[in-house]
């Protein structure tokens, strides 16, 4: 009885480590013209978990200004909907603000335009379109808004 209770402690234990060793953070930054691109997504089993954007400027003053977007799984205030190899992300409360992103092997390009961005001063210029993939330091395919 004692080793079977020890085997599925063993067990719940391993499972526990693959579920940890799944879940993945990738980040990048890239300076387009002064204006700093930050990128930060939670993967799980290539799984789009969350991600967080900022778009930043310090060119105009030395105050800085910066824009930011985010969305998380378990947040009660996202839906999420996955069609083939793009998710769609919907703001509750916020009718037509949806981020699109699509998913090309280990590369996640998100389609910006279709959400405001929060807290945005004057001078922030924030991404339309901004790609990241895994490993790579750099933020890519980056289109700023006009």
């Amino acid at each position: 009885m004692g080793s079977s209770r020890w085997g599925r402690v063993m067990l719940c234990g391993l499972l526990w480590q693959a579920a940890i060793s799944r879940a993945e953070t990738w980040k990048c930054e890239e300076d387009v013209d002064g204006f700093i691109q930050q990128l930060e997504v939670s993967m799980e089993a290539d799984r789009l978990m969350g991600f967080r954007y900022s778009g930043s400027t310090t060119a105009f003053d030395a105050e800085v200004a910066a824009c930011r977007l985010s969305a998380e799984r378990d947040d009660g205030e996202v839906n999420w909907n996955l069609q083939g190899h793009t998710t769609t992300i919907s703001y509750a409360g916020h009718s037509n603000e949806q981020v699109k992103v699509s998913q090309m092997g280990t590369t996640l390009i998100f389609d910006l335009s279709g959400a405001a961005p929060w807290q945005c001063g004057k001078q922030a210029v924030s991404a339309a379109t901004i790609a990241i993939t895994q490993d790579e330091p750099h933020c890519h395919s980056i289109t700023l808004r006009q």
